[in-house]
């Protein structure tokens, strides 16, 4: 009797053991599911802000070059042209040549063949990023950085206005890559003309075109 008595505790501890430890590996497998789920839902959203903040960047008319017919503006009257249409995927570029002597400014240097100014600095001749042309919410920042052309092998971050430079100690980051091409305004005026773009098509005569890469990423601020 002692004996079975024995035997039944020895199972019934086992027992308690077993459950204890099927306890914790059920509450273990719980946590890691909500982990996961969370880490999802943070790269699910940041994908998202992304992804969008790239489409615009190709897109989005206030950013894009603008195809004329003849290009006649002039830095008192920038719209004196006839307008085709917004090139997706073709954004402006913009030389210091073009920009009045003391009016290019750059908080990332002073760059040959830069790319878009500060708020107020020569935005007749080159376009500004700002941050709602990206689509991209209040709490969240970004950095872009384009890359090839007469850039190559360097690259050049632009700033968008409205975001905070990045910071090394951001976890969670989305980064996503576009192929574009943008327009060399130097001694080309502030439009595209259709008969240059013609010439990047046929392969005659002069192109102001350039390949480049531009790669942008977020994070919450």
């Amino acid at each position: 009797m002692n004996k079975n008595g024995q035997i039944f505790s020895l199972d019934f501890i086992i027992s308690v053991i077993l459950a204890v430890l099927a306890i914790g590996l059920i509450l273990n497998f719980s946590e890691l599911t909500v982990q996961n789920m969370k880490e999802n839902e943070i790269f699910e959203e940041l994908q998202i802000v992304g992804e969008t903040a790239s489409d615009l960047l190709v897109s989005n008319p206030d950013i894009v070059c603008k195809l004329v017919e003849n290009d006649n503006g002039t830095p008192d009257d920038p719209d004196d042209d006839v307008s085709i249409l917004f090139m997706q995927n073709c954004v402006t570029a913009v030389s210091r040549n073009d920009v009045p002597p003391g009016q290019w400014r750059s908080p990332y240097g002073y760059y040959e063949g830069g790319w878009w100014t500060a708020p107020g600095q020569a935005d007749r001749f080159a376009k500004v990023i700002r941050k709602e042309d990206l689509g991209i919410p209040a709490d969240y920042d970004c950095e872009l950085t384009i890359s090839g052309g007469a850039l190559n092998p360097s690259s050049l971050v632009v700033p968008v206005i409205g975001c905070n430079s990045f910071s090394s100690g951001t976890e969670d980051i989305y980064s996503i890559e576009r192929k574009l091409v943008y327009y060399n305004t130097e001694g080309n005026g502030k439009n595209l003309k259709r008969a240059d773009f013609e010439n990047c098509i046929s392969g005659a005569g002069s192109c102001p075109l350039e390949e480049a890469g531009a790669t942008i990423k977020v994070w919450r601020a």
